[in-house]
């Protein structure tokens, strides 16, 4: 059925979006000067274990960048990521979110095959193409959010959208064991190159073969048209009620439990590989295997977790609302608690290799909480409420990592990361309990009567 095709092909510009983003994670290791640091010194050991010879390692650009450094070029993607996501979510309303999709592709792989060249030529111009880089990417998510509103039918939600956001796991798995390989074999520049042709290529696919609804789409049957247009209840071009969604307590649920679990996603995807090189001490092939499989492991979570929750909402054994806030529960609680326990487990590294996959792995169960809980509490408007919690969990995206580096400029220890970590949990639990107090799944511009309707429809829908 083509609304699986959309989602799984949202899920393969999801790889590349988060590819691009997150791959100088893992492409920093290789980029600093190691004999300026005693924790990389084991890594120019291990390049020349893998056969690589000294000349090949002297041939590859490194920069004397310290630990603030380091951390400032990691979030700076993030202070342009917090700019665009309002306006984005306008502009996806305005041309569609396939338009702003294919743009964000193609803009970001332009801007990512810049970086090796800014890094060598200057360190602030290397800053200015992360965050405009940032400010490109803040389009995706309210772009995903709109076109997926148009192919969504209620009683799917969980599912597709399990489908459509298996993108961040399977970057993960994908983009941490892709870039040690190329590291490896090749000197990180290449990681940077390889993503953006492959994200070129998707965007290419999905100018020919994705449409924005079903009404456009000359490849879809009529009966899949007619099924998922019997489920549409908003008028396009409908105004956007910007009153009621700043002043909905639903959405200010959703804004400061999404800010909690971005927080906690950026440092681990950001740092993870960091940590569990430098401070765990595991070589680069080792941390490239060990900062994938969390994401295969969360893949699984997503999946299942999709399945499961329209089950019990369908089953009506719990309650919408409270199916979304099961699941928060799972995601923010799981991952805090896991957080908290790599300080209690110090003196084992592999209780803090566990730990943190779980942590990772529970994050999967955002899929069915706070990100269908965006097209319930608003039809129509849910690119622009994607833009909004994207904008404003912006900051926490950077200051996360910026914090870590204000701890770790002059002490990169396990005990400063441990801090990190604990700070980390309890955002995560204020994001928890905060969605369990005041979430809902109630649509904020119509009457509960007239919503009751709309989702009963769809549930009905199965059954006969």
């Amino acid at each position: 059925m083509k609304r699986y095709i959309v989602a799984s092909m949202c899920c393969l510009a999801g790889i590349c979006v988060l590819s691009l983003r997150i791959n100088i994670s893992f492409a920093i290791i290789e980029m600093v000067r190691r004999e300026n640091s005693t924790a990389y010194q084991n890594l120019t050991d291990n390049m020349r274990s893998n056969h690589k010879t000294d000349e090949l390692v002297t041939e590859i650009p490194r920069y004397d960048w310290n630990e603030r450094q380091k951390q400032t070029v990691l979030a700076a993607f993030y202070y342009g990521n917090a700019v665009t996501p309002i306006p984005g979510g306008w502009l996806a309303r305005q041309i569609g979110g396939k338009r702003s999709m294919v743009g964000v592709l193609l803009c970001s792989s332009l801007l990512t095959v810049l970086i090796p060249w800014a890094a060598g030529f200057n360190y602030y111009l290397l800053i200015f193409i992360r965050i405009l880089d940032g400010c490109v990417q803040g389009v995706y998510y309210p772009a995903l959010c709109e076109l997926l509103e148009n192919w969504i039918i209620p009683h799917e939600r969980s599912k597709l959208m399990s489908i459509a956001f298996s993108a961040l796991p399977l970057s993960v798995a994908f983009c941490n064991k892709m870039s040690s390989l190329i590291c490896d074999f090749g000197g990180w520049q290449y990681t940077f190159y390889t993503y953006s042709v492959f994200s070129v290529f998707i965007a290419m696919i999905w100018m020919l073969f994705i449409y924005e609804n079903p009404n456009k789409d000359p490849y879809i049957s009529n009966t899949e048209r007619e099924y998922i247009n019997s489920f549409e209840t908003l008028e396009e071009n409908t105004p956007i009620a910007w009153f009621k969604i700043f002043t909905s307590s639903a959405v200010w649920a959703l804004v400061i439990a999404y800010w909690a679990f971005i927080f906690i996603l950026v440092l681990l995807l950001t740092e993870s590989p960091i940590f569990i090189n430098v401070i765990l001490g595991f070589d680069l092939k080792t941390t490239g295997l060990l900062t994938s499989m969390p994401g295969l492991f969360q893949l699984l979570v997503v999946q299942t977790s999709g399945i499961c929750a329209d089950f019990i909402i369908q089953r009506k054994y719990l309650t919408l609302v409270n199916t979304r806030k099961l699941f928060t529960f799972l995601t923010l609680g799981i991952s805090s608690l896991c957080l908290i326990c790599i300080g209690v487990f110090e003196e084992s590294s592999g209780a803090s290799v566990v730990f943190l996959t779980v942590a990772f792995s529970s994050l999967g169960f955002y899929t069915s909480s706070v990100i269908p809980n965006i097209m319930e509490i608003s039809k129509g408007h849910s690119g622009v409420i994607a833009g909004i919690m994207t904008s404003l969990a912006g900051p926490g995206c950077f200051i996360g990592p910026m914090m870590l580096g204000a701890f770790t400029v002059d002490n990169n220890t396990f005990k400063q990361w441990s801090w990190m970590f604990n700070i980390t949990a309890g955002i995560g639990l204020i994001g928890m309990f905060t969605f369990l107090l005041f979430g809902s799944a109630t649509e904020q511009k119509r009457s509960d009567e007239n919503l009751a309707k709309h989702e009963t429809k769809s549930y009905k829908a199965i059954e006969e």
